[in-house]
């Protein structure tokens, strides 16, 4: 807008004759610019290929950044319409206050709460489940034998003086005890299971280590990423207050008659604009790292 009550002042100006061509066609230039880089924000631009299924499936070209190209691949994500004539945006804006983690409460938080770490606790306590029952092969089995049966022995298995009928008279009983112990030689059986076990242990004791340092190791970039983007943004907007009073300087030099440079003020509205939107882009930067400080101490969905 800036630009375009620019170009329209020096198309008066020209009209009147109280300006050349050239300062008209070079304000008319920087809002087509501008308008240009306002139509790729809005729609995105397509500068990636696709390499498998980025966005589609017939191998064109995939759009990067843009609203509307954001929109629509959340849309596809929560399965609502591709088009329709609302636009989804966040309800609140981003928020500019500095946010400080506590690095023992969030390490704490991340080491109790990340799925994959309890998920491997719980894997090497069945490993060492496993161990206290491998241990049980290295001790000797002693076992109490007891046995009792009534036994039918006559030749004719039924009728009269029959096997049947002795069954049924119980004249024949057996009765035995004893005791059983097995031990085996060298325990070799044994010592393997044991040995395997042990094995299993120490491996799934690694991996859990290199979880949890992998995730300290990520919670430490996001909290720093975090930083960065919050003096970013604080640099951003002294950036674009300091871009946005050279211009008002110009601009009111310009309403009061006085001469202005025309490359000058053009050159101004260009670092007002870029400033302004490397503004609002860090504190998009600043919500995601803060997001992701959550994510890698496995509080997501308590702050979503």
């Amino acid at each position: 807008e800036r630009s375009r009550s620019t170009w329209q002042g020096y198309q008066a100006q020209k009209s009147e004759g109280r300006q050349s061509g050239a300062n008209e066609a070079l304000s008319r230039e920087q809002y087509y610019r501008f308008e240009s880089e306002l139509q790729d924000a809005i729609t995105g631009k397509l500068i990636q290929r696709t390499a498998v299924n980025n966005s589609s499936s017939g191998g064109t070209f995939a759009g990067l950044s843009g609203v509307q190209a954001a929109e629509r691949r959340l849309r596809l994500l929560i399965g609502l319409p591709i088009t329709d004539s609302v636009m989804i945006r966040p309800s609140d804006e981003p928020s500019t206050a500095p946010i400080t983690f506590d690095w023992d409460s969030i390490t704490l938080e991340a080491m109790q709460l990340r799925s994959e770490l309890q998920q491997q606790r719980l894997t090497v306590n069945r490993r060492q489940m496993e161990l206290l029952a491998a241990r049980n092969f290295l001790m000797p089995q002693l076992d109490l034998l007891s046995i009792y049966r009534v036994r039918g022995l006559d030749q004719q298995f039924a009728g009269d003086n029959s096997a049947l009928q002795q069954l049924g008279d119980f004249d024949f009983q057996e009765y035995e005890a004893g005791v059983e112990l097995v031990l085996p030689v060298g325990f070799r059986q044994g010592h393997a299971a044991v040995r395997h076990a042990q094995i299993q242990i120490a491996r799934d004791k690694a991996i859990l280590r290199e979880q949890e340092r992998q995730i300290l190791h990520d919670l430490t970039a996001t909290v720093a990423d975090c930083d960065r983007a919050y003096a970013q943004v604080e640099t951003n907007l002294n950036r674009y207050l300091a871009a946005s009073d050279a211009l008002d300087a110009l601009e009111a030099n310009r309403q009061a008659g006085l001469p202005v440079n025309l490359e000058q003020l053009l050159d101004s509205q260009r670092r007002v604009s870029e400033a302004e939107s490397r503004y609002h882009l860090s504190l998009s930067e600043y919500a995601v790292a803060t997001k992701n400080v959550h994510f890698e101490k496995g509080t997501l969905l308590q702050f979503a």
